[in-house]
């Protein structure tokens, strides 16, 4: 019998296997979903198991807390262990990723919660996990007040986990007058618009964005003291504004969701949503009030296909224009097209086309401004950039960066910037060509003088002689026709050959530039290049190392990287 067992287990293998999925394929598509009492006593729920994107509801527990004396229950679930907190609660849905450990959470049985304004307090108690009742308060009909607009604010659905002291909307506003920059690029002097925004670089925005900072601190479980995120993390848990209640994990270097931004969104925006009728927010969904609120500001909207996706990352091009959006913030359009050829800070991985480019120029330039119909900047402040000075290839595109600004439309030592910044040879076709060979014969790793010895042997290896016209003495201008033709051609001249390597070096940033002369004692009209490296001057001679190599069959000579003074042959300039 147990041979039988051994042949069924065996044939199911390689059946899975001539499937094209490995065997264990099937219980990879599963997550898990294990539960620990946290040193609790009781009955613990059963793993769960799902397969993975899809929907679970978390059970309950009969639990209590092994310290009788403090009369603590069974509350909730975190993913961290000790966590004073629950971030999931019994009955709700929860959409696992991967497989994980949810520890119980235990709390008192009643917490006391305090609603104050000026000389004003409203005192209530609240069991465990559940929301504080609607109560009139100075006649807005709501657990909260009327900001100066009248739009009436909602603490009803908030969850109280602890002794909470609640102060009213109006008391933290955001400052949508001074059109300062609140985000920034990063140091590597990139905006990364498509790199997914952190809990942490979220409340930091928000932070900054507040009209009045406020004096109380909140603790959570992950927020050490001494971190660039501290100070915002722990003032807005004061202000009870985050979607993690005080001694929680808040997880500040994970990625922001759309349901979480919400969460936090929502304690700043006034009134009710409408009913949702996404298909992956039910009624339950622990954002859904939240999103609601959202959308109903026209801050945050859904997709095509009927979902919300309220656990999928956001964007930092997202969070700018949702952010520019609940400030009231319009870009001038007009302004910054004509500012990015002047001085308009460069982000060199948000061209002008990009879909965000203007909202993010709107996040990112402090600018003033006056409302006539519409945003319009009268003074652009110039940000500069992290990076110190020096050329820079982002892509496949070269920049160089001055006294913290990247320089554009101008020339400068033989490159010639555009107004984006990019260095050019004035012919987008042969920008294309030139780019291409670098980024196929040259990798990140290699050093300096390895990149150049590539497209040094690349010029070399792969054209032949054609008879051309000679390119006269104290010329100039010359080198990207003589490029192109030969890229064309597949044939060209000495200068053929030094007009091509010397644009291909300075596409690596370095100092390359062609030399008109002679060689031998008669004095033969030829071309070479030259760079000056490291206060060194070196020459380079593709075109008449690929004679001797290949029309000679001779391959003594090494004709990269000379010393002049060490030159094999007579050169005059």
């Amino acid at each position: 019998m147990k041979q039988v067992r051994i042949l069924v287990a065996a044939a199911l293998t390689l059946l899975l296997y001539e499937c094209g999925a490995p065997a264990s394929q099937a219980a990879q598509s599963l997550v898990w979903i294990h539960f620990d009492d946290s040193g609790g006593y009781g009955e613990i729920p059963d793993s769960l198991s799902a397969p993975a994107g899809e929907w679970v509801t978390l059970p309950g527990a009969e639990l209590r807390d092994s310290r009788e004396e403090d009369a603590l229950r069974f509350v909730g679930w975190s993913t961290q262990e000790g966590a004073s907190a629950p971030e999931y609660l019994p009955d709700t849905s929860f959409l696992p990723q991967e497989s994980l450990t949810l520890y119980a959470v235990y709390g008192q049985g009643r917490y006391q919660v305090t609603y104050r304004t000026g000389d004003f307090t409203f005192t209530e108690e609240v069991m465990a996990g559940e929301a504080p009742q609607r109560v009139p308060i100075l006649g807005a009909g709501y657990l909260g007040w009327e900001d100066e607009t009248g739009w009436p604010v909602d603490l009803t659905t908030e969850r109280i986990w602890q002794n909470q002291t609640y102060t009213p909307y109006e008391d933290i506003p955001l400052n949508n007058r001074d059109h300062t920059k609140y985000m920034d690029g990063i140091s590597d002097g990139l905006f990364h618009p498509d790199q997914d925004m952190t809990r942490a670089e979220a409340a930091q925005i928000l932070y900054s964005l507040l009209v009045e900072k406020p004096e109380g601190r909140a603790t959570y479980s992950d927020v050490p003291e001494g971190m660039w995120y501290t100070q915002a993390i722990t003032s807005l848990g004061a202000l009870g504004v985050l979607d993690r209640p005080e001694g929680a994990a808040f997880q500040p270097d994970a990625v922001l969701t759309r349901g979480d931004f919400a969460l936090i969104l929502w304690h700043f925006l006034p009134g009710e949503g409408a009913d949702l009728s996404f298909t992956d927010v039910p009624e339950g969904h622990p954002a859904y009030e939240a999103i609601a609120v959202a959308v109903s500001h026209g801050l945050v909207s859904g997709y095509p296909d009927g979902t919300f996706r309220p656990d999928e990352a956001l964007t930092r091009a997202e969070a700018a224009v949702i952010f520019n959006h609940m400030l009231g913030r319009t870009p001038d359009t007009a302004a910054i097209a004509a500012a990015s050829e002047t001085n308009l800070r460069i982000f060199p991985d948000v061209p002008s086309s990009h879909w965000a480019y203007a909202q993010i120029m709107e996040a990112t330039v402090s600018h003033d401004y006056t409302s006539s119909g519409g945003e319009v900047w009268t003074r652009v402040e110039t940000e500069t950039t992290p990076l110190s000075d020096g050329y820079y290839r982002f892509g496949s595109w070269l920049y160089r960066v001055r006294d913290g600004v990247f320089l554009r439309s101008t020339t400068v030592d033989g490159f010639t910037f555009d107004a984006a910044g990019r260095y050019t040879t004035g012919s987008d076709t042969l920008d294309a060509q030139l780019h291409q060979i670098v980024d196929a014969y040259t990798t990140d790793s290699m050093s300096r003088n390895e990149k150049l010895q590539a497209l040094y042997n690349y010029v070399r290896d792969n054209f032949s002689y054609l008879r051309r016209n000679l390119v006269s003495r104290g010329e100039t201008g010359w080198e990207p026709a003589y490029a192109e033709e030969f890229l064309e051609l597949g044939r060209g001249n000495c200068y053929s050959f030094s007009a091509l390597f010397c644009l291909l070096a300075r596409q690596l940033g370095l100092p390359a530039h062609t030399v008109v002369g002679g060689l031998g004692a008669s004095s033969s009209p030829h071309g070479w290049v030259e760079i000056n490296l490291d206060g060194t001057n070196y020459m380079f001679d593709p075109q008449l190392e690929w004679r001797y190599r290949y029309d000679y069959g001779v391959r003594g000579y090494n004709l990269f990287m000379m010393l002049p003074s060490q030159a094999p042959f007579t050169y005059i300039r």
